[in-house]
């Protein structure tokens, strides 16, 4: 047997054995890599769809209720007044809905007073049920601990940044028609035709990662509709 097939036959020298372990560290150290990326990404895949899914929950809330924004005079003769939105702001708007089908009587029950606002980064849904009353007049003085079968209040998105409503009348201009912030006045509230909802949902770990949903929400005459 010559020397050199004795040399073969002894194993692996140690200069071999470093390069193989420095080798397969690398390889490692890059398969390591690519996961964390790969679980990142991910991660950031479904926090976006999360805040997609969050906002579009909140668009859906608000334009089912806002479709059946109604005046009081349209449910009853005997009521006069009222416009069909109470009060509008970038972040607040407060309506009168008819919310629940199927009544047998609607004047005798009477539409919710509906609000949609921003409070603390969330956007809430607050429905004020009418009390119940043996004459048919509406009122709304029944307080959440006396009557808390008449009061809801769901939160529909989180993490919301930003003006959430913007009011366009029936000619297409925008309101108020300085483009102001400030609370519609009663004639501007009386000219809405349509309402214009931007949902910015932000990401809690990362604020500068923002999903916005858009939507124009028209104020169907939802009384001729029953």
């Amino acid at each position: 047997m010559t020397a050199r097939a004795r040399q073969r036959e002894a194993g692996v020298t140690l200069a071999e054995l470093v390069v193989v372990m420095m080798v397969g560290s690398v390889v490692l150290a890059l398969v390591g890599a690519l996961t964390v990326g790969l679980l990142r990404s991910n991660a950031r895949n479904l926090a976006r769809q999360e805040q997609v899914d969050a906002a579009r929950t909140g668009v859906s809330w608000l334009s089912r209720s806002l479709e059946r924004a109604v005046a009081p005079s349209a449910v009853s003769d005997r009521l006069t007044g009222d416009l069909a939105i109470l009060a509008a702001s970038d972040t607040e708007l407060r309506f009168y809905a008819l919310l629940d089908d199927g009544g047998s009587d609607v004047e005798a029950t009477g539409p919710s007073l509906v609000t949609f606002a921003v409070l603390d980064g969330a956007l809430h849904r607050i429905v004020r049920r009418p009390d119940p009353s043996p004459t048919g007049d509406w009122t709304f003085t029944c307080g959440a601990t006396q009557c808390p079968d008449l009061h809801e209040d769901l939160v529909v998105a989180r993490g919301v940044t930003g003006a959430v409503f913007r009011y366009v009348d029936r000619a297409g201009g925008r309101l108020p028609a300085d483009a102001s912030a400030r609370t519609l006045t009663e004639a501007e509230r009386a000219a809405v035709a349509s309402v214009e909802v931007s949902i910015v949902i932000a990401d809690p770990a990362d604020p500068g990662a923002t999903t916005t949903v858009l939507a124009r929400v028209s104020l169907l005459d939802y009384w001729s509709e029953l």
